[in-house]
């Protein structure tokens, strides 16, 4: 996927990528240099140490979290 920078330097992040992210309006994006890499991330506080997991196992398409639960608890 590709976006354009602005002028001002802003980016449009695709529907997609906030989608995995579990990125929504108002949230802050953290930008991390690795092995020549740019890693983008939603910035997340230090209070709860389980926000860091928030996004990162992406749902089925079309599935919510508690649909999914249940289909994973009735199939054993």
């Amino acid at each position: 996927m590709k976006s354009t920078i602005s002028t001002k330097g802003q980016v449009t992040i695709p529907i997609d990528i906030r989608s995995e992210l579990g990125a929504k309006p108002g949230d802050q994006i953290e930008f991390i240099k690795h092995n020549n890499e740019i890693v983008v991330r939603v910035a997340r506080t230090k209070d709860n140490p389980f926000d860091q997991w928030i996004g990162r196992f992406p749902l089925p398409k079309g599935q919510d979290a508690v649909t999914w639960v249940r289909e994973l608890r009735d199939a054993e």
